[in-house]
């Protein structure tokens, strides 16, 4: 099946996935609630979301969060994010 950005993204919500865009000038992983029963990072390519894309997701209530002050590959980011997630429900 065939779905566009917009059409998955509500697709996911209505599904009662908690979504966050992975950005730079996000709020710290660290600070945020992770701890919920679905849950999704939406991060762009190397040239990143558009315009019309990170309006989108303003416009539904999408919190940025950032692993740091600095750009990684995606690949990267996901590793990140998947040891950060670990280390936080580890001591738990």
């Amino acid at each position: 099946m065939d779905m566009g950005f917009e059409k998955l993204v509500r697709k996911l919500l209505t599904e009662g996935v908690k979504l966050y865009y992975l950005h730079e000038k996000g709020v710290s992983l660290e600070k945020v609630d992770v701890r919920v029963k679905c849950l999704g990072f939406i991060l762009g390519d190397q040239l990143g979301l558009s315009r019309e894309e990170e309006g989108f997701l303003e416009n539904l209530g999408i919190e940025k969060v950032c692993i740091g002050p600095k750009v990684y590959l995606s690949s990267h980011c996901i590793a990140v994010v998947n040891y950060e997630l670990d280390l936080m429900f580890s001591t738990s």
